[in-house]
């Protein structure tokens, strides 16, 4: 099988990029019988040399996230062309409130810079229905999340797996204080809020001064502004795969709250890497983490939950290490991308199949004239 994967070139999402299409490409390509190309969205709508060159060998093309504008044009295209296309997605756009920093994108067709021939019409959250139908099918890392779109093609659940080789070279960094981490966009920090863990923690850092909130993140956070001691609240940087996974190696506890709908509908990135490093972590209790529940610990959303795990897990942090040591870390390995290429490529295979082919046939051809 040859499999192109077409990705956004924004440089905000390059973590979700390498989870979902250059991870599984490479472990595609160890393979030695099969073979995957990586192309980006922009060369993709604008039917490009290289692009063309990398659609017309491969059997199937996966398009990650960007289902509007010129890459609807483009599925129509390689669909004509016998190609399977499948969608890849792992947040839940339609669910984003106002509040969200890209509320204004998906519903109103606002770009970040400003474009010069205006909002993009209709909105990408419309547009990324029609390139759904127009799909053979799609792939997301969470139930929930399938679950919402089968009205518009066929899911399957494709779980995303974790490189590995990328964590060989992670190991604990000595420090004398107790370290609780957490890795996101400086967006999702009012999750800490809103599942009473930011509570939790103004309460739990001034009883435990040997204890340190490790945020890696895109921008810099106001540790005041969130009502922590600036003195216990450390930064680290993330803003590319350079600056990852580095930072995991000074984290003894992982936090992973999760609030709301949107949240509940993630995937296991951060899980995966702790458990893979033996880093005992704590997450909301939800749909999201449930199948996780025997490899950590899930809390209900409420600032005294929050704090008497915290603070236990901070006080035996030896017996936690030692049972992450145990089921969690033989989970983690268990779910490395080269054990499990296979099931990639499977679900793939499920999803050209016949009865794709035929709902396919039934579904209306968006006019490229409204795009």
């Amino acid at each position: 099988m040859k499999i192109t994967y077409i990705y956004p070139e924004e440089a905000a999402l390059w973590k979700n990029i390498e989870w979902r299409c250059y991870t599984p490409a490479r472990a595609i390509n160890h393979t030695g019988r099969h073979k995957a190309y990586l192309i980006g969205a922009r060369d993709f709508g604008k039917n490009t040399p290289q692009a063309r060159v990398a659609c017309e060998r491969s059997d199937v093309l996966v398009i990650y996230r960007n289902l509007w504008g010129n890459t609807l044009s483009g599925i129509q295209h390689w669909r004509a062309r016998d190609k399977i296309v499948i969608a890849d997605f792992d947040e839940a756009y339609q669910l984003l409130g106002e509040h969200d920093p890209a509320y204004p994108f998906w519903f109103e067709g606002k770009a970040a810079s400003p474009n010069p021939a205006g909002n993009i019409t209709p909105p990408p959250v419309v547009q990324f229905k029609w390139g759904l139908q127009l799909a053979n099918g799609a792939t997301v890392p969470s139930k929930r999340l399938a679950d919402d779109w089968r009205a518009f093609t066929r899911l399957e659940w494709l779980p995303g797996y974790i490189d590995l080789q990328k964590y060989m070279d992670i190991h604990p960094q000595a420090h004398d204080e107790v370290i609780l981490g957490w890795s996101g966009p400086a967006t999702r920090l009012r999750s800490f809020e809103a599942s009473g863990l930011l509570a939790a923690l103004q309460e739990l850092l001034p009883q435990r001064p040997d204890v340190r909130l490790l945020l890696c993140c895109d921008q810099q956070v106001d540790a005041e502004s969130l009502g922590l001691p600036p003195q216990q609240v450390l930064e680290m940087p993330v803003r590319s795969e350079a600056d990852w996974p580095q930072p995991l190696a000074y984290m003894d506890i992982g936090l992973h709250p999760l609030e709301g709908a949107f949240d509940q509908r993630s995937g296991w990135p951060a899980l995966l890497e702790w458990m893979a490093l033996k880093i005992p972590w704590a997450a909301s209790r939800g749909p999201a983490c449930l199948e996780l529940n025997h490899y950590g610990w899930l809390v209900e959303n409420t600032a005294g939950a929050w704090l008497r795990i915290l603070q236990d897990m901070v006080d035996h942090l030896a017996d936690y290490r030692a049972e992450a040591a145990r089921a969690a870390y033989m989970f983690g390995i268990s779910q490395g991308i080269e054990e499990n290429v296979s099931q990639v490529l499977e679900t793939y295979a499920r999803l050209a199949g016949p009865l794709a082919a035929v709902e396919s046939q039934s579904r209306p051809i968006i006019p490229t004239s409204t795009l």
